[in-house]
């Protein structure tokens, strides 16, 4: 076979037209489920004809009438009988979809690739700000990669929920992930997949020790996780990890040499060895989180993805003059869309208003999160962090925790003990209350 010239094929759209008669021959000689679980897809083919044909057997499929000529020529139009009698001769069995799918899915792909490179062009010739660029690109080839589809096959998504209710027969099954305190789980019933959840408290009140502990329980768990850390560099972290794991007090250890090295070996030893990864990049953008995210997602399986802290990502240079409440909900939005694209749990944390400080009750509220804008509409949950007044001096510190939105279950409150000389947290005491917050 003669090649092509460079630019014939740098014109010419991916696509075979025998593979694609092939598939809708089978789908006709009864292979149309085959087709749907395979993928198949209106993208899948190129040919207008062959396209306005596996439409016609999709809705009839979808209405579950009988998939023959008559009924296609009916649904896709007149003038298309005489190719309809010649379609099956092309599979020439129903078995043989097997043969044709790998070839129909591939050239989908390359022609997809074809589309975002040709898009790409025209965006480079245009005055988009290359950032936009860079991270359009980032979006279509990870949607690319993902097997992602402009159109969603409906069915298909039916399928999985039904595999998903069958699964939870007969002792159910979670609902999603844990955070490893008992009485916060019994309220929130597991973080979700795709989830955006807030943790939110004033500076010094355990938002970046608590988003970490929850971190490394996931990782524990063994579930990967990535964790952005915006204000603290990894050496930081990872002493906060040992001493959440040891219950040393680091500073300490840093600063006389002493401590017990046989449990902070063993725990550094431990630690590498989890699914745990920090990018602990202080002028890391939006643009730049997403795609690097997308990577751990794609290349480390990462399920939990972990932001400390909203209001210190750095906005897009074109809105550095523009309100600050303005950039941190449009960086929330960034942050849900993530979520929704990945399907990873993201845990974000946030500050709240210094208003909170100077009230009697010390317990915050939503309306307390600082540049809110759209950060508690784009919330799954809102988790807030609050130090409760001791009673009595000898009364061991603790960490209130006002779950004050929470979309997939009821609301409540619990705390749980601080231990302060080593950033960790254990169970307390939930108090059940659902409304009093």
């Amino acid at each position: 076979m003669e090649e092509k010239p460079m630019n014939d094929r740098l014109t010419t759209i991916p696509y075979d037209k025998a593979a694609e008669e092939g598939v809708i021959g089978c789908v006709l000689l009864g292979a149309m489920e085959d087709a749907i679980r395979g993928g198949v897809s209106e993208d899948s083919f190129y040919d207008i004809q062959l396209k306005r044909i596996w439409n016609a057997c999709y809705d009839l499929y979808d209405d579950k009438l009988e998939i023959n000529l008559p009924n296609v020529e009916k649904r896709a139009g007149k003038g298309l009988l005489f190719y309809l009698t010649e379609l099956p001769d092309k599979a020439p069995t129903k078995s043989n979809i097997a043969f044709w799918l790998p070839v129909l899915r591939a050239l989908e792909a390359r022609r997809k690739a074809f589309y975002i490179a040709y898009n790409t062009l025209e965006l480079v010739g245009s005055e988009t700000p290359t950032e936009a660029i860079l991270e359009r690109i980032e979006a279509d080839y990870f949607q690319l990669s993902n097997n992602s589809s402009s159109v969603q096959d409906q069915a298909a998504k039916w399928e999985a929920y039904q595999d998903n209710l069958d699964s939870c027969r007969p002792n159910g099954q979670p609902l999603g992930l844990k955070s490893g305190f008992y009485n916060l789980d019994r309220i929130v019933r597991g973080f979700r997949p795709g989830s955006v959840n807030v943790i939110a408290a004033r500076p010094g009140n355990g938002k970046t020790a608590l988003g970490l502990q929850i971190a490394l329980h996931c990782a524990q768990s063994g579930h990967g996780v990535v964790f952005f850390s915006y204000e603290m560099p990894f050496s930081q972290l990872a002493d906060r990890l040992v001493a959440s794991a040891t219950g040393e007090e680091m500073s300490s250890v840093h600063e006389t040499g002493q401590g017990d090295w046989a449990a902070i070996a063993a725990a550094v030893r431990d630690l590498r060895r989890l699914p745990l990864y920090v990018e602990d990049k202080a002028d890391c953008g939006i643009a730049e989180l997403k795609s690097t995210a997308r990577r751990y997602v794609k290349d480390k399986g990462a399920k939990v993805i972990v932001i400390d802290y909203l209001q210190l990502i750095p906005p897009k240079r074109r809105q550095r003059e523009t309100n600050r409440t303005t950039e941190v909900s449009e960086l929330s939005r960034e942050v849900k869309l993530l979520g929704q694209e990945t399907g990873a749990v993201i845990f974000l944390l946030s500050q709240l208003n210094r208003e909170v400080e100077h009230r009697d009750n010390p317990k915050p509220r939503l309306s307390d999160l600082r540049e809110s804008g759209a950060i508690e509409q784009d919330a799954d949950l809102c988790a807030m962090l609050y130090e409760p007044p001791k009673q009595a001096e000898e009364d061991p510190d603790t960490l209130g925790v006002v779950i004050a939105k929470n979309r997939h279950h009821g609301k409540g409150n619990t705390y749980l003990l601080w231990d302060k000389s080593c950033n960790r947290f254990r169970d307390l005491v939930a108090t059940g209350e659902t409304d009093s917050l």
